[in-house]
């Protein structure tokens, strides 16, 4: 499959490799608690601190933005002001996407057994 996004190409392809062969760790659990000032907190102890790309960006995506509300509607520099937000975006978005990996990443090689908190963010069934 080959894709365009914010003016650059991907390709994406798939390949079957052989089954890898189970690793034996010993059992190692641990809870996560998904936290608004840390991105989590593990059951020992540890926090991820939230990534900041998304506050670090906002001025110059705020900038971009303005930019594009201010050239002519449907003109060649709109196009191209357009483009600079979808590329900051994108490159948000990258980031972020990174944190969570490599997070992901770290969790898995570690812990054998990974348990998530329960959230009922929209609260009783009858609340709604």
């Amino acid at each position: 499959m080959i894709s365009r996004k914010a003016g650059k190409w991907f390709v994406c392809f798939q390949i079957q490799l052989p089954d890898a062969e189970p690793i034996e760790r010993p059992f190692a659990p641990v809870g996560i608690d998904m936290g608004l000032t840390s991105l989590v907190a593990l059951s020992t102890g540890e926090t991820a601190p939230a990534p900041q790309c998304t506050k670090n960006a906002a001025k110059a995506l705020r900038r971009a933005q303005r930019s594009v509300a201010r050239k002519k509607g449907n003109s060649k520099r709109q196009r191209k002001a357009r483009l600079r937000v979808a590329r900051l975006s994108a490159h948000v978005a990258n980031q972020r996407r990174d944190v969570s990996h490599k997070l992901a990443v770290m969790l898995v090689l570690h812990f054998s057994y990974i348990a998530f908190e329960n959230l009922n963010i929209l609260g009783p069934p009858d609340a709604r």
